[in-house]
């Protein structure tokens, strides 16, 4: 029979650092980057005076907060600053005073670090004079620095015309954005197609001259690049009496989600008096997992189309998908203040940037998961074959375990099951020599403590033997007391010592010389 032992004594108190998310849009080496650390109060009693700490590596804590009170139940947040100092991938962790209960008193983060932010401009209206430009907001707002100052920022600029675009080399930037582009050469849409497969970036903002037809045509029932189909404009620029407005909270999605916190400004101030209307595609069938494919079938390039923020009547404003190793996000509106006043508010800085980093970092997006959930990274061809060498939390200076990167639904894919600690995973290959880190966090609702319902309790005694642990208890006794039949080793070792024998002598007899 089955027993279910309940151990553990009732515990009243109990924090955890239930979060810890990237602030900050994009992660430029030996810059400060904000971090929002979660902390919980999964007791009964209120907790003050809690310390939380941010380290990156194995480097003394960066940034210290203390939180005044944390009443029972509740949660709250703070931001802690950092530095990453080399390029490539680091982890941050946020801790508090460990308690009783050790796992959940810290929580780690994998980032990696960029030296810098290499943007393509193409400005499909240039204007007779520079504020007239269609990326005139556009590079002030990624380089909003003084121009003196311009050339030790980490995000650079280049701005060329639409003539200019087919002989411009895609693979020397990290995002493309198109500002009220007309239309261009079909053999460009080939190359920005080869360019997102390999992880690059674009952000497409409309305007007066922008063939709508041509990138329903091209760009969405040719490759599915588009997130969402060109509707018909929406709106008088003209009359600044009537306008749209963003939503004003409820962001899920983690470009837009600061703004939940109202410390963070409000992104509904901004007044969109003419738009296009974004009609959401479906994703392809084929989109589910890509590791779900049979070996020898193509993974679809197009993922699955998102929706980034709203305006207040539920349309979609700004839209995004995955397309290959890449991404693509989708403006409804102008980067100029044509048909809206964005470009002018505060909130349009950082929305680009964050904008910018989830397109840069588009294929690090992975490097934080779940205990227990597989970690797949999509590699380059370069990788195929190879071994991968991982390191779990619990190998430090230990075993090492191998992984081969092998072709998954058409591309080269590293998967690695066995994740069930949490904290930093190491991984390494030697040809061509890579680094990566990722990292695994545990539920939050793991830290609760509230004991099992007594109807779940009674429910499982139907199945098995349910009893308390206590300081008297053993399970050797029990067994014991309970074990029913009789032990049978002893006879048939004797049985089979007695065949042995047996076995010898015959061998013996029959091998005599006649």
């Amino acid at each position: 029979s089955s027993h279910i032992i309940l151990v553990g004594d009732a515990t009243e108190q109990n924090l955890g650092v239930s979060g810890l998310v990237l602030a900050s849009g994009l992660t430029p080496v030996n810059r400060p980057l904000r971090f929002e650390a979660r902390v919980s109060n999964y007791g009964k009693q209120e907790a003050k005076d809690v310390r939380v700490t941010l380290n990156v590596d194995s480097e003394a804590a960066m940034d210290e907060v203390t939180i005044p009170s944390i009443p029972a139940g509740a949660t709250r947040s703070v931001s802690l600053f950092a530095k990453l100092r080399t390029e490539g991938h680091h982890a941050v962790t946020a801790r508090i005073p460990d308690d009783r209960y050790h796992a959940d008193d810290r929580r780690t983060l994998a980032v990696r670090a960029i030296r810098e932010a290499r943007v393509l401009l193409v400005d499909g209206n240039p204007g007779n004079e520079p504020r007239d430009a269609e990326t005139y907001f556009l590079r002030h707002a990624l380089v909003p620095v003084p121009p003196a100052d311009a050339e030790e920022y980490f995000i650079k600029t280049t701005v060329v015309t639409v003539p200019e675009l087919e002989g411009t080399r895609f693979d020397d930037f990290d995002a493309v954005i198109l500002a009220n582009v007309p239309e261009f050469p079909v053999a460009t849409v080939g190359a920005l197609e080869a360019y997102l497969r390999r992880g690059g970036g674009l952000m497409i903002f409309p305007g007066p001259k922008v063939n709508a037809a041509f990138y329903n045509d091209q760009l969405l029932k040719r490759s599915s690049i588009l997130p969402a189909a060109l509707g018909e404009p929406r709106g008088d620029a003209a009359a600044e009496d009537k306008f749209a407005t963003l939503q004003g909270q409820g962001y899920d999605h983690p470009i837009v989600s600061i703004w939940n916190d109202a410390g963070a400004g409000t992104l509904a101030s901004a007044r969109f008096y003419r738009s296009i209307a974004l009609l959401p595609v479906e994703a392809p069938k084929e989109v589910a997992r890509t590791n779900a494919l049979p070996k020898d079938a193509k993974a679809p390039d197009a993922g699955a189309p998102k929706v980034v923020v709203r305006y207040a009547d539920g349309t979609p404003a700004i839209m995004e998908r995955p397309w290959g190793l890449g991404r693509v996000v989708l403006f409804s509106s102008t980067a100029t203040t044509t048909w809206t006043d964005l470009p002018v508010r505060p909130a349009f800085l950082p929305l680009l940037q964050r904008t910018l980093g989830s397109i840069v970092q588009r294929q690090d997006e992975g490097l934080n998961i779940k205990v227990g959930q597989s970690f797949t990274r999509r590699m380059g061809t370069e990788f195929l074959g190879k071994d991968a060498v991982i390191m779990n939390p619990a190998q430090q200076g230990g075993a090492r375990e191998l992984k081969k990167i092998e072709l998954v639904g058409g591309v080269p894919l590293l998967q690695y099951d066995a994740t069930d600690r949490s904290g930093i995973y190491e991984v390494t290959v030697a040809d061509p020599p890579t680094a990566i880190r990722f990292a695994t966090q545990s539920e939050p609702s793991e830290s609760s403590l509230d004991e099992l319902p007594a109807e779940d309790i009674k429910s499982l005694g139907d199945v098995a033997k349910v009893l308390r642990w206590s300081p008297t208890f053993s399970l050797r006794e029990l067994v014991e007391k309970e074990r029913v039949g009789t032990e049978f080793w002893l006879p048939l070792a004797v049985i089979g010592l007695l065949f042995a024998m047996l076995e010898t002598w015959l061998a013996q007899w029959f091998s005599r010389a006649k």
